[in-house]
Parts: C-alpha cells; structure tokens; sequence
C-alpha cells in the first residue's frame, strides 16, 4: 500500500508541475505530504514568491509539506530557496524550468542552516555563474551570481539532499 500512495504522491507532484510549467510569471503550489493540493501562490514579478504569514503558518502547520515553483529560466534552485524550504518544514522543493524538473528532498537530519551552506558555497564560490557587477562609490564590486549546477550537486551530496534533474518529458508538451 505505501507503494501506492508514493506513486500517487509522484503523480501529484508531476501534474503540479506540469499546470505551471511555462506560466509567464512565478506560481509556488504547496502539495501535502500525500500529494494533495493546499493552496497556490501567484506573483506577477520575476523571481519573488513571498507567502503571506497565514500561508507559512499552513505549511509549518503540516509538516513535510510539498513546494512545486517555477522559474521562466532554466537555472537551478538557488540557496535561498533551499532556505526557504527549512523555514516552511517542507520534505521536498520541486523546480519546474523550461526545459527541466529539479527535485531535492531534504536528508534524515532534514534542512542544513544557512551558516552550513555558505561554509560549502565559500569552498566551492568559483563555481557560482556571474550575472551582475555592480560598481559602488567606494571602489569596491559587488556580483549579483546564480547557483550552478555543478555548485548544486555538491551542495546536495555533502548536505546528504537527494537531487534529481531531469529533462522536461513530452507529458509536458501535451
């Protein structure tokens, strides 16, 4: 029977994804840890999904909840989203991006603090990608950087995450 509700589980999360694939603009939906839907987050700015205190509390109220999101390019879950999914007790992020569906799961131990992650991002920073430099009156730069996926591996591996990145299948197309 458990093997049951994991495939139902899998089914979920799959269709989750594939209703906001593509969306023009940022839908997290949160699944319960049997894969039904608990309410969808909408915002119509790039890259900003904030819930509202009542939304958290839903999630931190039903631990080992699910976070189905979507990005409109393809780059892998960034740190903050890792954060994010300790601070909603999630067991598992989901990432739909055009062309894949990243999937990590936290570990026995569950999330890592962010001082964890950083000391791993500080050892491995020249695998970040560079999107921005920014000048600043006192002669310092400052870079606006993206996760990578090479970066992600390892974060995932020493974190003891498990992570899957598969390419979109043609279920997406349909």
């Amino acid at each position: 029977m458990k093997e049951v509700q994991k495939i139902k589980v899998e089914a979920a999360v799959r269709e989750s994804a594939r209703r906001i694939w593509k969306t023009p603009y940022e839908v997290m939906e949160i699944l319960s840890p049997e894969g039904e839907l608990i309410f969808s987050a909408t915002i119509y700015q790039c890259n900003r999904i904030e819930l509202t205190d009542e939304q958290e509390q839903l999630c931190v109220g039903r631990p080992g909840v699910i976070m189905v999101y979507n990005y409109g390019v393809d780059t892998p879950p960034p740190i903050n989203d890792l954060l994010y999914a300790e601070r909603l007790q999630a067991s598992r992020l989901v990432l739909v991006t055009p062309h894949f569906l990243y999937s990590i799961t936290c570990g026995e131990k569950g999330w890592t603090n962010g001082e964890e992650l950083n000391q791993v991002i500080d050892q491995h920073k020249h695998l970040l990608k560079v999107v921005k430099r920014y000048a600043t009156n006192y002669g310092c730069t400052l870079y606006e950087v993206e996760m990578t996926d090479p970066l992600l591996k390892i974060l995932c591996r020493r974190m003891r995450y498990r992570l899957t990145r598969q390419s979109i299948g043609s279920e997406f197309q349909k």
